[in-house]
C-alpha cells in the first residue's frame, strides 16, 4: 500500500497504482488521481493556468537544481538526446541514421574518412530546400564529417563557388609544377 497525496484521495492505495507506464517511475498520486488531474487540466482553463503558474514558480525556485539534474540526465542518455535531435531537426529516426551510416561504411560521404573529432557524422541537407539547421527530412543528402560540413557551410552549398575554388586550387598547382 502507498499513500496518495492528491487533494481528491488522501488515502492508502495499492502500490501498482503509483507506478508509471514504463515501470521506472513512482508517482505521489495514484493513477485515478493522475487521470482526474489530466482531465481537469484539459477541460478547465483556470486549473490549466494554475498548473502553469505553479510550474513556473517551481522552476524559478529550483532553477539550479533542475539544470544540474538535466545535465546529468543528458550526459547519461546521449543516445536518446541524439535521437530526439535527429527527429526534431531532420525528421529522421535512429534506424535511418544507423542504416545510412552502415551504407556509407561508417565514413563521411565526401572525404570518406571518419569524423576527425571522433563524434557522430552530421546529417547534411539541402539548404535551398530548408534554410537553417532544420530540414523537412526529404532533402537530406547524407552523413558528412564536421570538417566537410563546415566547408559546405562556408561555401553556402553553392556549386559555382565550389567550382571556382577548385579552379583556384588547380591554377595554383599548375604554377607550382611550372616552377619545379
Amino acid at each position: 500500500m502507498w499513500w496518495c497525496n492528491s487533494i481528491w484521495c488522501k488515502d492508502f492505495r495499492p502500490i501498482e497504482m503509483f507506478v508509471g507506464k514504463k515501470g521506472d517511475a513512482l508517482y505521489s498520486f495514484c493513477s485515478e488521481c493522475r487521470e482526474r488531474k489530466r482531465e481537469e487540466y484539459a477541460t478547465d482553463p483556470v486549473a490549466r493556468e494554475r498548473a502553469k503558474a505553479n510550474a513556473r514558480r517551481y522552476y524559478h525556485e529550483h532553477k539550479e537544481e533542475i539544470a544540474i539534474v538535466s545535465k546529468i540526465w543528458r550526459d547519461n542518455n546521449l543516445d536518446q538526446v541524439f535521437a530526439k535531435r535527429l527527429w526534431v531537426n531532420h525528421r529522421k529516426r535512429m534506424d535511418w541514421y544507423n542504416q545510412t551510416l552502415m551504407d556509407q561504411n561508417y565514413v563521411c560521404k565526401i572525404c570518406e574518412l571518419p569524423d576527425p573529432r571522433g563524434g557522430r557524422l552530421a546529417v547534411d541537407h539541402d539548404h535551398n530546400c530548408c534554410p537553417g539547421q532544420k530540414s523537412c527530412g526529404d532533402c537530406v543528402r547524407g552523413l558528412i564529417c564536421t570538417t566537410c560540413n563546415t566547408g559546405m557551410g562556408n561555401f553556402h552549398d553553392d556549386i559555382d563557388l565550389l567550382y571556382r575554388a577548385i579552379q583556384y586550387l588547380e591554377a595554383y598547382e599548375a604554377t607550382l609544377k611550372g616552377v619545379l
